[in-house]
């Protein structure tokens, strides 16, 4: 399962703002943000981790589960 930090490193690594993640994964801005926060896996719906592990990938990181 994804992680916040795996989640900022990421979208560090591929220059995107959140607001691009929030985009690219159609999910709320202050969502990929406490999603950055949490430590550890973050507290969101499934849907929405899918949703930004997908736009992630789609960017070109692999993501390790």
């Amino acid at each position: 399962m994804l992680t916040g930090a795996q989640i900022r490193m990421a979208r560090g690594y591929l220059g995107w703002s959140v607001q691009a993640l929030a985009e690219k994964a159609d999910v709320g801005v202050s969502t990929v943000r406490r999603m950055e926060q949490a430590e550890g896996i973050p507290a969101a719906s499934a849907r929405n981790l899918e949703s930004v592990r997908l736009a992630l990938e789609s960017g070109g990181v692999g993501v390790l589960e």
